[in-house]
């Protein structure tokens, strides 16, 4: 209920990327070191993030396990 629309709503989603950025310190500092006006839109945030922070590979490991 609280996340109402957000894959149809451009405003929710800016929203609640932002409110990731002040709870997740990695995501924050990259964020920061953007240079201006870098990213242009929505979409194009959504994709150097993923570019970022994911990986396509799915290899997991005992050691992966250990840090959660």
């Amino acid at each position: 209920m609280e996340c109402g629309d957000i894959p149809n709503d451009e405003f929710l989603k800016m929203k609640y990327f932002l409110s990731l950025l002040t709870k997740t310190k990695d995501v924050f500092t990259w964020f920061t070191i953007q240079l201006p006006n870098s990213i242009l839109n929505r979409g194009q945030l959504e994709t150097i993030f993923h570019e970022q922070f994911f990986t396509r590979e799915m290899k997991v490991n005992v050691i992966d396990f250990t840090k959660i």
